[in-house]
C-alpha cells in the first residue's frame, strides 16, 4: 500500500483528471452546511406537526392550548417547511451536479431523470 501523497492534489483515477484539495474542502464545507439547514428545518417541521397534534404551545400541555384557527396554521407551516426544504435540496443537488460536471463527472441518476 502507498504512504499518502502530501501534495494538494489528489487522483480520483488513472489518466483522469485531477482535484485539488481545495476543492474538495469547499464541497465538503457546501455539504455540511446543506446537512445542517436540512436538521434544522426536519426540528422545525417535527416541532410544528407535534404543536398540531398535541393542541398545546410546544407540545407541552402545561402550556396554553391552541386554537383551532392556530392549529390548522402550525399545519400548514410545517407543510410549507416540509416543500421549502425538499425544493432547497433539490436545487442544491442540481448545482452539485452542474459544479461537477466541469470535471468531467456525471452522478445523474436514473431516479433524478424519472422525476422530470
Amino acid at each position: 500500500m502507498q504512504k499518502n501523497k502530501e501534495d494538494n492534489v489528489v487522483s480520483i483515477n488513472h489518466n483522469a483528471n485531477e482535484i485539488s484539495k481545495d476543492s474538495y474542502e469547499k464541497l465538503a464545507k457546501k455539504s455540511k452546511e446543506v446537512m445542517r439547514h436540512a436538521a434544522g428545518m426536519i426540528y422545525i417541521i417535527r416541532k410544528c406537526f407535534d404543536e398540531a397534534f398535541t393542541k398545546y404551545e410546544n407540545s407541552n400541555p402545561h402550556q396554553r392550548k391552541l386554537k383551532d384557527f392556530e392549529i390548522h396554521e402550525k399545519r400548514d407551516q410545517a407543510i410549507n417547511h416540509c416543500y421549502s426544504l425538499s425544493n432547497e435540496l433539490e436545487n442544491e443537488i442540481g448545482d452539485l451536479e452542474e459544479g461537477i460536471k466541469k470535471y468531467g463527472i456525471d452522478i445523474t441518476d436514473q431516479e433524478d431523470n424519472s422525476n422530470d
